[in-house]
């Protein structure tokens, strides 16, 4: 009889305590307070990528974000562009997950593809540049051309560059602080390089 009462008395609180939490969470719902979202990963481009590279990072709730890891690898550089675009530089890499943390949590994606830089064929200085920029690269036998590139892919300046020239100088004043991508081509090769301005 006593274990019964003792049952009884058992379940009658549990039930209680179950009614209270329902009734906080009903309470809570209809406060219109919701929790902060966790950044969510959903795309990134390109898929591979070289040290140097700048990767496109699209999601939702990127907003201070803290650090993004390309493929087990610190990222060398980030820039929160808007709460669903991030742009990350690829630094020291390896194959696997793009993660993004933020102070509401870490998503990522995976698939990324670390690719070994090739020698370097062309340089930029300085690199956190402002007003100009000196491009070097490879000279051209046959025309070619450099184009500078936002961190959307958008061509921002292109430019012819003279036969047998080893250097271009482009003017980047009045273009916003980022990370921009220059890439080099001859028709039958492109090489590219990324920059902060």
């Amino acid at each position: 009889m006593t274990l019964h009462s003792s049952f009884a008395v058992k379940s009658k609180h549990l039930f209680i305590v179950i009614i209270a939490l329902l009734c906080q969470a009903t309470l809570f719902a209809q406060s219109g307070i919701q929790s902060p979202a966790s950044p969510f990963v959903g795309s990134f481009y390109p898929a591979s990528a070289a040290e140097g590279t700048t990767i496109t990072i699209t999601g939702a709730h990127f907003t201070g974000t803290s650090s993004v890891i390309l493929g087990g690898a610190p990222a060398a550089s980030f820039t929160v562009v808007s709460d669903s675009v991030v742009l990350a530089v690829v630094g020291n890499g390896a194959n696997g997950n793009i993660t993004v943390t933020t102070p509401n949590g870490t998503d990522f994606l995976m698939g990324f593809i670390y690719t070994p830089a090739p020698a370097r064929e062309m340089a930029v200085v300085p690199n956190t540049a402002k007003g100009y920029i000196t491009v070097k690269h490879p000279g051209a036998t046959s025309p070619a051309s450099l184009s500078l590139l936002d961190g959307s892919g958008n061509v921002i300046k292109l430019i012819t560059q003279g036969l047998n020239t080893p250097d271009t100088r482009i003017d980047i004043s009045g273009l916003r602080p980022g990370v921009y991508n220059v890439n080099w081509n001859n028709g039958s090769k492109t090489t590219a390089y990324a920059v902060s301005l």
